[in-house]
């Protein structure tokens, strides 16, 4: 049987061996969750990089095509 400062003791190292492991796990979260964000952070920006692209090649087309060209009509946004 263990005398109560055996016991102190095993329960100091039990508690301080919880809390290294939660501190361990909470750092490897913690870690996930940026390089997540990082990686959606990216793919953001390059999908708006896309769009942008798009609008000047829009803008373009409108501007070389110009009121007065016989083709000149509305342009689908979408397209």
């Amino acid at each position: 049987m263990l005398s109560n400062a055996g016991l102190g003791l095993t329960w100091y190292l039990f508690v301080s061996l919880a809390l290294v492991v939660l501190a361990i796990v909470a750092a490897v979260v913690l870690i996930r969750l940026a390089l997540a964000a990082r990686r959606t952070l990216l793919a953001t920006t390059s999908l708006q990089e896309a769009r942008l692209e798009l609008i000047r090649e829009q803008m373009a087309r409108l501007q070389a095509d110009g009121p007065d060209a016989p083709h000149a009509g509305p342009v689908d946004p979408i397209a």
